[in-house]
């Protein structure tokens, strides 16, 4: 009988912590600072074909699919690529560090390395970034991946993303760029439409929500409209 007492009040008590663990789990809202900060670049997102060339590196093609990026942990927003057939990168995300008024770009290498680049806006569609990490030397990155610049052109259906080595202790050269093409209608099209109701980019997917009809740019922007509607509806 004690050892059927003792399984219950262990059975009841293992329940208690897993619902408490269960109910904190719950999904943080987006960073409304992050998503602001990141809204210029919403041109980013659609898939992509190119071609990259470097210095030392044979030219190659690539596919980069570009969606937006929610975690459910800590509300985290981002832009994240997800590359085919690169030569550099594999996947990469673009954050904002709304502390420190830094963007960030995190990417994972070909190699399997994980890449760190921040800094600033260059432009109302563009970024410079230069590489951190405790592995950086005077001479810069043993990859020669010092420096990643981001642009948005053509009206938002051109992204070219150039890598420069560190030339000296101020200057870079460029060491490796890659042009890439949207895929699918041009921007000022998908533009003319109504707006996705959390980005305010193109409006492609059709959701509802208490009885009204809106449009978002992709799926994982779909979720988590769907997941906290009112944290995107106020004011509107």
């Amino acid at each position: 009988m004690r050892q059927k007492a003792r399984f219950s009040s262990l059975l009841v008590l293992s329940l208690t912590m897993l619902l408490t663990i269960v109910g904190s789990a719950q999904a943080v809202e987006p960073n409304k600072s992050q998503l602001a900060a990141l809204k210029p670049f919403g041109s980013f997102t659609g898939v992509w074909k190119g071609e990259g060339a470097g210095v030392d590196i044979s030219a190659w093609q690539e596919k980069v699919q570009c969606v937006w990026g929610y975690r459910e942990s800590d509300g985290r927003v981002s832009i994240n690529f997800h590359v085919e057939g690169g030569a550099i990168l594999k996947v990469a995300l673009l954050t904002y560090d709304a502390e420190k008024k830094l963007y960030r770009f995190i990417g994972k290498t070909t190699k399997d390395k994980v890449i760190h680049f921040e800094g600033t806006k260059s432009g109302s569609e563009s970024l410079t970034l230069d590489r951190v990490g405790d592995d950086i030397g005077e001479r810069g990155a043993a990859d020669k991946l010092d420096r990643l610049e981001l642009k948005s052109v053509r009206l938002g259906d051109k992204v070219l993303l150039t890598f420069g080595r560190r030339k000296g202790r101020t200057l870079y050269e460029q060491y490796a760029q890659i042009e890439l093409f949207r895929e699918g209608p041009p921007m000022t099209e998908l533009l003319a439409g109504t707006r996705c109701v959390v980005t305010e980019g193109p409006g492609l997917i059709a959701v509802s929500h208490g009885g009204k009809n809106y449009l978002v740019v992709d799926e994982p922007t779909k979720k988590v409209f769907l997941a906290h509607p009112n944290h995107f509806l106020v004011g509107k």
